[in-house]
């Protein structure tokens, strides 16, 4: 397990480790608690695990091609985020990332400044367009053949009509398709 989970998210991660070595891993997973304590990093070490060639114990191998992207780079081909975002954001389509740090960013705060300019932009919340886009990358096949992850970041805010797009997608993922909200 890496060191970056707090210790109050460890026995979650722990589950999910068991779920995995017992070959019953869900593929919809939903995070509750509060954004701030670290709930976007389980997220990102559940994504690590499910992406792992060699994950059958339930440790990350830190070797195989997946390990190595996790460790080295800041961004994952067969992660994706989407995030809470203001209408202009989702309009330029800048609600939709490959990056992790936009994943823990998104996740510990809803504050109202627009990433590009530092101006006040207006409420954050998850958006149907944003969801129809993640909707559309899940049912196209993983880059490195091994499974994708979709994380929702700040679920939360997700509006009605873009919880009801989600839905069948979420109770039935596409195969090898980890969705986390």
């Amino acid at each position: 397990m890496s060191n970056s989970l707090e210790p109050w998210l460890v026995s979650s991660y722990n589950r999910y480790q068991e779920s995995v070595v017992q070959n019953r891993a869900a593929h919809s997973v939903i995070i509750s608690g509060n954004p701030n304590l670290g709930t976007g990093n389980l997220a990102l070490e559940i994504a690590k695990l499910y992406l792992c060639y060699n994950h059958e114990s339930g440790e990350v191998c830190h070797c195989c091609k997946s390990c190595m992207l996790f460790e080295g780079n800041t961004s994952h081909p067969d992660m994706v985020t989407l995030l809470a975002s203001t209408v202009d954001e989702c309009g330029e389509e800048l609600d939709i990332s490959h990056e992790f740090n936009d994943l823990i960013e998104n996740s510990l705060g809803t504050d109202t400044l627009d990433r590009s300019s530092n101006k006040k932009a207006g409420p954050r919340s998850v958006r149907v367009d944003g969801v129809r886009r993640l909707i559309e990358w899940c049912s196209q096949g993983s880059v490195f053949g091994h499974g994708k992850v979709c994380i929702v970041s700040n679920a939360h805010l997700m509006l009605e009509s873009a919880s009801n797009a989600l839905l069948k997608t979420f109770e039935e993922p596409p195969e090898d398709t980890l969705i986390i909200l």
